[in-house]
């Protein structure tokens, strides 16, 4: 039994790393670097953002001003500005972010990459990609931004 639920859960990891895009990740990763910050006043530039997290910093920057655009994040412009949460910010489902940067379709696309896989025409993939999709979806959905701030030593010092 314990072996089934390792393998499951690694299964759910890796099906992680298929539906989200590269800049999701690297959002993720900057989201959960601003939510790691106790010090509330401190803003980060896009490029402190980029080398705390290990993302090209003119990418993260245009993925940054995006979620400032949905009200995830927050902006200051000028010599003190840079990116911050907010307080209410950090109650936001995680599923936003992915919803922000990569839309909806990530919950719902192939495995192998089809446009016609469905119910009635499955890829080899389809029962168990479908179901891990869902876990990951409901994990979304429960875990909220202060959540991410949790893997704070996961972060290169700036």
């Amino acid at each position: 039994m314990q072996l089934h639920l390792l393998l499951k859960y690694l299964n759910t990891l890796y099906i992680c790393t298929v539906i989200f895009s590269k800049t999701c990740q690297a959002g993720l990763k900057s989201i959960a670097f601003l939510a790691s910050i106790k010090n509330t006043a401190k803003k980060y530039s896009a490029k402190e953002l980029a080398k705390a997290v290990e993302e090209n910093d003119h990418t993260l920057g245009k993925m940054l001003q995006l979620l400032v655009k949905h009200e995830i994040i927050s902006s200051l412009k000028g010599p003190n500005g840079g990116f911050f949460i907010e307080g209410k910010q950090r109650q936001i489902p995680v599923i936003r972010i992915v919803e922000v940067i990569d839309g909806k379709f990530a919950f719902n696309q192939c495995a192998m990459g089809f446009n016609k896989c469905s119910e009635k025409k499955p890829c080899a993939f389809h029962g168990e990609f479908k179901k891990s999709r869902k876990i990951i979806e409901v994990l979304l959905i429960e875990k909220k931004i202060s959540d991410l701030g949790k893997a704070n030593s996961l972060f290169n010092e700036i």
